[in-house]
């Protein structure tokens, strides 16, 4: 999920995160994983107020440049 500076301040991620979260419950999920890019303070802050662990993480690639992203995962 992204959402755009200009769009934080009202709270569009926090609504989508609790849709997604509750859908995730109601399908009977057991955990739900994710990864966010490991320069993204703001997104890790947001995850980490959500309860997300993190639990390693991978090499995303973009072209041949690589972003370094940090995989979370959330028990449910």
């Amino acid at each position: 999920m992204y959402i755009l500076n200009d769009f934080i301040a009202l709270k569009i991620g926090s609504q989508l995160q609790d849709l997604i979260l509750e859908k995730t419950i109601e399908l009977n999920f057991t955990s739900i994983w994710l990864t966010a890019y490991y320069k993204n303070t703001k997104g890790l802050r947001f995850y980490d107020r959500y309860g997300f662990k993190q639990i390693g993480s991978i090499d995303f690639y973009v072209g041949e440049t690589n972003y370094e992203n940090l995989v979370f995962a959330k028990k449910l």
